[in-house]
């Protein structure tokens, strides 16, 4: 039997403000570095992080979502040392599925969609 790799997993709580996309990233780039920085080889940050939650309206506006669009690529641009997983807003043509083996190369930053999203109540 091979011999097992321990994966560190870091969660990383924040609490990002509604349509504050420059602010929101330099939250998530700060718990980036913190978890790359103790050691984990994965951090995942909440749903709708870039963008705040619930966005609401603002997802219906082409330049929120191509502002949101430009934080994420700058923010996968300055990612080294470990995989970040966050979730933000993307303008679609139509609705379509999530791939169903959805693979993560840590060295390409990728985008894969989402089955459902969690609303309260």
């Amino acid at each position: 039997m091979a011999e097992s790799i321990p994966l560190r997993l870091a969660l990383a709580q924040i609490d990002p403000t509604v349509g504050d996309i420059e602010g929101n990233s330099a939250l998530i780039s700060e718990q980036i570095v913190r978890a790359r920085d103790a050691g984990a080889d994965i951090v995942l940050l909440p749903e709708l992080c870039l963008c705040g939650y619930p966005p609401e309206d603002l997802v219906l506006r082409a330049d929120f979502l191509d502002a949101a669009r430009q934080a994420l690529d700058e923010l996968a641009a300055g990612v080294e040392g470990i995989v970040a997983l966050a979730g933000f807003p993307e303008r679609v043509e139509r609705p379509q599925q999530a791939p169903p083996n959805p693979t993560i190369d840590p060295l390409v930053p990728s985008a894969h969609n989402s089955l459902a999203l969690l609303t309260a109540g």
